[in-house]
């Protein structure tokens, strides 16, 4: 199975077969949920699944409707789809737009870490950074800083390629202090571009240009 669905605002899974009959038991998995796995061109409900309908027949209240040919991609409520990476091809974002993009927001947190870091020396920066890069990196600030807005790129879960949840993000940031410039030697190693703090965090950096 492996399904993501789409519960209470939130992407949960994969789940598998067993995970997935204990969300239809509890009433949180319905033929309305929309469901997306890895090879579905867009997300859609489960009544429209044949083999969700087929493997669980207590869903089987409501007819299968196949869905229409010419149907466009049904995005999460508030978040990006999966559906668009995936017809168009994920282009991972380059070397030099990526530092770019983090001397812009080094730039911008500068004048605010100074102010901080005058009553409190030690924990100016961090107290500063920390929000910044949790609300604009998560979910809650769609996956991209100002420097990444102005670079044109996006930060993603590297499973379900939407902005991470905010959990994830601290422990980029974290991973991204402790291991500074270090952490950036991967980038030239992995397949998929990511640094230290992207392998550790399960995120990605997209270029949307």
């Amino acid at each position: 199975m492996d399904y993501y669905f789409h519960i209470d605002g939130q992407n949960v899974g994969p789940l598998n077969q067993e995970q997935i009959r204990s969300y239809i038991a509890g009433g949180k998995i319905t033929p309305e949920t929309l469901a997306w796995k890895q090879g579905m061109q867009q997300w859609a409900k489960v009544k429209e699944v044949a083999e969700l309908m087929a493997a669980f027949p207590e869903l089987q209240g409501t007819s299968y409707t196949p869905p229409q040919p010419d149907a466009g991609p049904q995005p999460t409520p508030g978040q990006q789809a999966y559906a668009p990476y995936q017809q168009q091809g994920i282009k991972y974002a380059d070397f030099v737009p990526r530092f770019i993009a983090g001397l812009i927001d080094a730039a911008i947190l500068f004048i605010p870490s100074m102010i901080v870091s005058h009553f409190l020396p030690l924990l100016g920066g961090f107290l500063v950074a920390i929000p910044y890069y949790l609300f604009f990196m998560s979910d809650r600030g769609g996956g991209q800083t100002v420097g990444y807005k102005a670079m044109k790129l996006q930060l993603l879960n590297e499973d379900t390629m939407q902005p991470p949840p905010i959990a994830p993000v601290f422990l980029w940031y974290l991973v991204l202090s402790i291991a500074g410039i270090i952490g950036w030697i991967w980038f030239f190693i992995d397949k998929r571009r990511r640094m230290l703090h992207n392998i550790a965090s399960k995120t990605v950096v997209i270029s949307l240009s």
